[in-house]
Formats: C-alpha cells, sequence, structure tokens
C-alpha cells in the first residue's frame, strides 16, 4: 500500500476505501450506480416520450415480431395458457358441481367473458372457481379489471 494514498469514506455507503476514488466524495462502485439509475431514467423517460409520440409503432413492431418469432410466440401463449387453467383447476373445489360451471361457460353471451368477482390470485384475497363467484362481464371492462376486487 502505498504511505501517500489517501483512504476516505464513500458518503453513500459509508465504506473506507484507498486508490478507488473519484474527485468526487462517493466510490467507484456508488458512482457507477448513480450515473447508471440516472440513464436508465433517461431511457425510460425517451422510451415514454416516443412512444406517446409513435403511438402505433409498439403494436407494429409486436405484431411483426409474433410473425417471425412464430413457433416461441405460440409457444409463450400455450404457456400462459396452461398456466391460467392450472390456476382454475387448483382453485376448482372437488364438491362443485362442473356441469353448472361449463353450463355458465357455454351460455355468455357474444362479447363478454365469463369474470371471477372475487379473483382467483390477487395480493388479499383468492378465490374459488365455483358457480356464485362467476359473473358476464363485456370483454373490455373485464381485460381492465384484471385481477382486482371490485
Amino acid at each position: 500500500m502505498d504511505s501517500g494514498a489517501l483512504t476516505k469514506t464513500c458518503i453513500s455507503c459509508s465504506t473506507a476505501e484507498t486508490d478507488k476514488w473519484y474527485s468526487g466524495p462517493t466510490c467507484r462502485r456508488c458512482y457507477r450506480y448513480a450515473r447508471d439509475s440516472k440513464r436508465r431514467d433517461i431511457c425510460n423517460q425517451e422510451r415514454k416520450a416516443y412512444l406517446k409520440a409513435n403511438p402505433g409503432k409498439r403494436k407494429e413492431y409486436e405484431q411483426r415480431h409474433q410473425v417471425v418469432n412464430r413457433e416461441t410466440w405460440l409457444a409463450s401463449q400455450k404457456h400462459r395458457e396452461a398456466k391460467h387453467r392450472a390456476k382454475k383447476l387448483m382453485a376448482t373445489p372437488e364438491w362443485v358441481d362442473n356441469e353448472a360451471l361449463k353450463l355458465i361457460y357455454n351460455n355468455c353471451p357474444p362479447g363478454h367473458h365469463v369474470d371471477h368477482i372475487i379473483p382467483l390470485k390477487n395480493s388479499i384475497v383468492s378465490g374459488l372457481h365455483v358457480p356464485w363467484n362467476l359473473q358476464y362481464l363485456p370483454a373490455l371492462e373485464n381485460i381492465a379489471k384484471s385481477n382486482k376486487l371490485t
């Protein structure tokens, strides 16, 4: 260790180090983290501004991506659907009348979705996949509702 080197304490993380200093009061690691965080914030702002100025570009990109990567996209869709089916299966008690569930789904009006009043998965509560927890909602309303309690 060089006798002329100074040991400083970083004001961010309070570590005392030698020879790893910029001219500022923070160590190299904290300096890089702050720089990268600022860069990330700037990139996010620029991305949001671009998408706001070009509203159709994102959808166009996603559609092109689906065509080019058809197998990967289909696999991810199948995976998502399988997870949803498994979630419903886990939330369906053994004693439920499956015929009543099928009847509800078969009688769903066009343009509507079958929605769980109490969602199957929520941070507060998890509902059951039973007939009295189902309702018909217009498709856009159900998509906007997501897994919220209303």
